[in-house]
Parts: structure tokens; sequence; C-alpha cells
């Protein structure tokens, strides 16, 4: 961790307790201590020599259905043998307080939020997640939870409904975030007069993240960034320079 003085925590729990509404942003800089790596930048996820970028792609699942599942099947696994941190759990801890004046987008598809004990009506899965399964074909709407750690390993699971091939229900690159994510984000903005962004392990650079963050800047607000990262470009107020496991149990402590 960082020098960061008793003062600027204190000032950080000072002002989030006169919040009148709080967004978290999540990305995979918190999962990273429940081993699970990114998919992009350092320390990037890799598997069987394949780039986790090259295997999240529609244009992969329609050349090698059965590779692009054994991958996802493969993050499946390990998804369910890791443990929420304890930024997860503090995160969760908060949200459980907030209930409806704090909404949490998390990036992450893995479910270690949910498993922190995240109230999910306050969780907005912005890629999707990973144990939601969708069918391919456009025109039926078979979905289904899914916790079966083989699930994809041998042979590509099939619609119980039209037997089209199923799929993973998350955001593959290319891919539109789901038009229903972004409304239920700006509305919490909007309606929750949010004056306060905690950015978890992300960047804050990238679509749709920065632009929520301009938005709360732009009204007023004011932003915290927990990060090991002291290239993340984005204006803060408070900057918890390590990871997040470590220091949102100490910032969110007493709240």
């Amino acid at each position: 961790m960082s020098v960061t003085s008793d003062a600027d925590i204190n000032s950080f729990q000072t002002y989030l307790q006169s919040c009148r509404g709080i967004l978290a942003l999540i990305g995979a800089g918190l999962s990273q201590a429940s081993g699970i790596p990114p998919f992009r930048g350092l320390n990037c996820e890799n598997w069987n020599g394949y780039d986790a970028s090259d295997l999240c792609t529609p244009e992969a699942f329609c050349e090698d259905p059965l590779l692009v599942w054994q991958f996802h099947a493969f993050c499946r696994q390990r998804a369910l043998k890791s443990n929420p941190n304890g930024g997860h759990i503090a995160l969760a801890k908060l949200a459980s307080i907030w209930e409806k004046d704090m909404l949490t987008v998390t990036q992450n598809f893995d479910g270690l939020s949910e498993r922190a004990g995240h109230p999910q009506e306050y969780l907005v899965d912005m890629h999707g997640n990973l144990f939601n399964l969708r069918c391919t074909n456009v025109q039926c709407n078979f979905r289904k939870i899914d916790f079966d750690p083989n699930l994809g390993t041998s042979e590509v699971p099939k619609c119980p409904k039209c037997s089209a091939l199923l799929r993973p229900a998350v955001v593959w690159f290319g891919e539109l975030v789901p038009y229903n994510h972004i409304v239920a984000t700006n509305e919490a903005i909007e309606t929750n007069r949010v004056d306060l962004v905690l950015c978890i392990g992300i960047s804050a650079e990238v679509w749709p993240a920065a632009g929520y963050i301009s938005e709360v800047v732009k009204r007023g607000g004011k932003v915290a960034v927990f990060n090991p990262d002291s290239g993340t470009k984005v204006k803060c107020d408070w900057f918890f320079k390590g990871g997040a496991e470590q220091w949102l149990p100490i910032a969110l402590n007493n709240i």
C-alpha cells in the first residue's frame, strides 16, 4: 500500500457519510487478488497458448464453438474455486447498508460480487455472468443459470427448446453492452443524485465507465480511485494506491 494519511481516509469517510447516492464501478483489478487475471493488459489471461481476447468473440465461437466453450469452462471452474476477497466483502456490506441509494456496476463476470453477499437488485453485471447461459437462436428466449463445472468441456451444450447451440451469457469483444444495463445506470445517476463514484480496479478511461464518471463530476460529485496503478488518468479526489482488497476494508470501515 502507498502512504495514505489518516486525514485522507477521514475526509473520504466524512464525505461518503454525507452523500445522497453512490455509484461503484468495478473492474478486473478487484478480482485479481482472488486469483482471476484480467483479459487485457499486464498479466492478462493466457490459456493453452491463446489470448483470452481471441477466444471471446462471436467470430471465434462461430469458427470453433467447442474451443470457445472449453475456455469458458476453464474460467467457470476457476471462478468456482476462487473466493471473494476483502474488497468484494467490504463493498457488499456497503451496498447492503445503502440499498437503493447505491448502484454497483461490475465489468467482471466471475460471480464473486454475488457470492460476497452483494444485493443482486443493486448490482449491474455490465458484461454478463459466466454462469448464465442463453440460446444462440435469436428467435429463442431460452436462458438458464448453470453451475456445472464440466459444462462445455467435451461438447457444446444445446438448447432444450430449439436444439441450437448455447453460449455463456457474457458480452464478448465486439458485442454491445445490453441497453437495459446502460439505462439502469443512467437512471441511477439521474434519480439517486449520485455524488460519489468509487472506481475500483478499473482504468476508468473506457466507455461506459468514463462517461459515468464525467457525468457525476459534472453534477458536482467526487471520485475515489482504488487501484495499484499510479498511471490511472482519471482525475480524482482520493487515490488509494494499492489493491482494493486491502484498501476497501479500511476506507469503508465504520461506515
